[in-house]
């Protein structure tokens, strides 16, 4: 499962299946991580893409949940 403060982009195969040690995090995992965006290891700004540098602070960031008035 995606962690709640992940960039909407951000995906692994781990959020999409169960863990066969439910005891790791998706970070401790081998998988590769990819931006949906670009479909690559790099984001739209140019950076690598992972659950540890895909935060709030980067320019391409989308909450999981936009809410538009």
């Amino acid at each position: 499962m995606k962690p709640l403060n992940a960039c909407r982009w951000l995906n692994n195969k781990a959020f999409y299946c169960d863990p066969p040690d439910r005891t790791k995090r998706p970070e401790e995992y081998l998988t590769p991580f990819w931006c949906a965006k670009t479909h690559t290891p790099v984001g739209p700004d140019g950076g690598g893409v992972h659950i540890s540098c895909c935060g709030s602070d980067r320019t391409c960031y989308r909450p999981q949940t936009d809410v538009e008035v």
